[in-house]
């Protein structure tokens, strides 16, 4: 009877052991699995309507918007979107992880900067406008165009491009923080050349009301150097987490028909 009792109580211990071992792992398993699911990412970006910019309600919209949303909501990722001053969302991608930055044109002075991926949108067409009643101001090349005065956004791809054509800010450029800026200093008179996407200008006109018959683009600047609008996570963001992004735009873009 004693070795029985022996034996009962020791499959006992045993049954209890195995048994807090076991609840040991599920809970292991379960913070394992909350972790993943809950891993959570920033998206910035600037205003540049209509591709992103922000609406009344506190939310951000527009063409890009919609399809960064589409993307990340085909991950487990959970993502929060601000819109910032482009010099501000650029910084903080480049220098933080888990910084997801759009749109952003993947120029060949920026390819070692960030992680891509591409393509978000369709390639966007950048011009050289002007104001129309101003004839005089026709430039054959971008080069010409060093004779005048361009509004860029700073830290953007045009503001770049120029640089690294030879423009300096004291001489050929004005700096602004946002888009809509520089086309106020365009109507103004304030600047004699501007950068934008067709519907960007349209947008930022539309919104005050203005005819885009007022502005005349007289050159167009990704002829030869187009850059693919596109997102991106900085150098130090885990290559698991973005090519977990890259999937999802890939399977995104399977779907489209542009």
């Amino acid at each position: 009877m004693l070795t029985l009792n022996f034996l009962v109580k020791s499959a006992v211990t045993r049954c209890h052991r195995l048994k807090k071992t076991m609840t040991l792992i599920l809970l292991s398993l379960a913070c394992v699995t909350n972790a993943t699911a809950f891993e959570s990412i920033k998206v910035v970006t600037e205003d540049w309507p209509p591709y992103n910019f922000s609406m009344p309600n506190g939310k951000v919209g527009g063409i890009s918007t919609k399809i960064v949303r589409a993307v990340l909501d085909k991950t487990d990722l959970k993502y929060d979107i601000q819109v910032y001053p482009w010099a501000r969302s650029f910084d903080m991608a480049q220098t933080q992880p888990n910084v997801l930055i759009y749109s952003i044109f993947r120029s060949r002075e920026r390819e070692h900067l960030f992680k891509w991926i591409c393509p978000l949108t369709p390639p966007v067409k950048l011009y050289l406008y002007r104001l129309t009643e101003k004839h005089s101001l026709n430039v054959e090349n971008i080069m010409d165009a060093k004779k005048y005065s361009t509004g860029v956004t700073r830290g953007d791809y045009p503001h770049h491009y120029l640089m690294n054509l030879g423009f300096t800010e004291a001489a050929h450029l004005q700096l602004s923080p946002n888009d809509d800026l520089n086309v106020r200093k365009l109507l103004n008179g304030r600047i004699d050349f501007v950068i934008e996407a067709q519907m960007t200008i349209r947008s930022i006109l539309n919104k005050d009301h203005i005819a885009y018959a007022k502005v005349t683009p007289v050159l167009e600047i990704t002829r030869r150097n187009a850059a693919p609008n596109c997102m991106a996570f900085g150098k130090q963001t885990a290559d698991s987490l973005v090519q977990k992004v890259r999937k999802a735009l890939h399977e995104f873009n399977a779907q489209q028909i542009y």
